[in-house]
């Protein structure tokens, strides 16, 4: 055998390019402050569908709320650094998602500035919520604009889900806060395969009196990606 001790390794940073994110199988969600690598911001576009066509909204049709709801799948970071209260908005995108390109890292589509809807609140990760009593698995609800729920329920491009989407592009979905301290934040992983990531629009009608439903999905054909942003 040899042995030598007099070899020099010269190593230098590089900056890594961007990644393809488009369709990945969780979306990551958040802001965190690492100790080491600084802030790092998640944010993520995405395309909703028909979860059927042409829905019979029935006699009189009057919206009684619209909610987005994104179900957690985990998160990096311990969620009660902040005590658990991070800040979210929900924008309306004013671009197309193209179901033929790839999406990265860095790419980024244009959106309504105005918020549909904001949370601040807690990241309960690991708690289940009750939904009309009845339990459902850990997510984030956010409530959104009546007014972009009244325009959904009288539309008329609820035929199919390419009518749909030429009037509703999709969402980005980006978190506010910035100002974490060092070690503060976390960054959450949404899962877009459950059942319980959708847009519900509650509503009711003349022809009974029973609350209905009606709901807006994320399947394979969904376009989706997500953005990163580091310092």
């Amino acid at each position: 055998g040899e042995y030598t001790d007099t070899i020099t390794v010269n190593a230098h940073i590089l900056r890594e390019d961007s990644l393809g994110t488009t369709g990945t199988t969780f979306h990551i969600l958040g802001s965190h402050n690492d100790p080491i690598f600084g802030l790092s911001k998640a944010s993520f576009y995405t395309q909703l569908r028909l979860a059927a066509a042409s829905p019979n909204f029935g006699t009189n049709p009057q919206l009684d709320s619209v909610v987005l709801s994104l179900a957690y799948a985990g998160y990096y970071a311990d969620v009660m650094k902040l005590g658990g209260v991070q800040s979210f908005n929900v924008h309306r995108l004013i671009e197309d998602l193209i179901d033929t390109t790839t999406y990265y890292s860095n790419d980024v589509l244009d959106y309504q500035k105005l918020p549909l809807g904001t949370y601040t609140g807690l990241v309960a990760a690991r708690d289940s919520v009750f939904i009309n009593g009845i339990a459902e698995p850990p997510q984030m609800r956010i409530r959104l604009n009546n007014n972009f729920g009244n325009e959904i329920l009288s539309s008329t491009s609820l035929t199919s889900d390419e009518s749909f989407l030429s009037d509703f592009k999709g969402f980005y979905i980006t978190p506010t806060a910035q100002n974490h301290l060092t070690g503060q934040g976390s960054l959450i992983y949404i899962n877009p395969a459950s059942s319980y990531t959708k847009m519900t629009l509650h509503y009711h009608n003349d022809d009974t009196t029973a609350a209905q439903v009606f709901n807006f999905v994320v399947n394979s054909s969904t376009k989706r990606f997500n953005h990163f942003q580091h310092d």
